[in-house]
């Protein structure tokens, strides 16, 4: 059986997921401008560009909330906006890899990688929440009774 703390990471992971399609769909062009400058078949934008937020969100959600024991609103929130800044700067590295650090430092870029993340942030910061919700109310330890609201 799967402990509790892994299966809510991989819950918190697909959330960010999906949460990281719907961005995506959002910026349009700007997502596929990046494919394209990668030499990434753009047919693939909405499942390529959020997939690293599917792991590193699994990663963040275990760190920040299970490790700690910090099922609260306010670790979810951080949760998923640290999976975001950390998702852009994936995909920041990657360019900067492909061609070179100095491209990051030119406006155009810079600003791209503003509106990635402006865009994103907000998907992040409130994503979680539900899956906090559902965390406090679910009981993983013993039949189904609901936690309280206070622990």
């Amino acid at each position: 059986m799967v402990v509790a703390s892994t299966r809510w990471s991989v819950y918190a992971g697909g959330a960010l997921f999906l949460a990281g399609v719907v961005a995506v769909a959002l910026l349009g062009v700007i997502a596929e401008t990046l494919l394209t400058v990668l030499g990434i078949p753009t047919a693939y934008t909405l499942v390529l560009l959020p997939a690293p937020s599917a792991v590193l969100g699994g990663i963040v959600w275990w760190a920040v909330v299970e490790r700690r024991g910090a099922v609260d609103y306010l670790s979810g929130g951080a949760a998923g906006v640290l999976t975001v800044l950390l998702t852009v700067g994936c995909w920041t590295l990657l360019v900067a890899l492909v061609y070179g650090p100095g491209v990051i430092l030119i406006l155009e870029t810079l600003l791209v990688i503003a509106v990635a993340t402006a865009v994103t942030t907000p998907f992040g910061a409130v994503v979680l929440l539900p899956v906090i919700y559902a965390r406090r109310r679910i009981h993983d330890g013993s039949a189904s009774e609901p936690r309280s609201a206070v622990e």
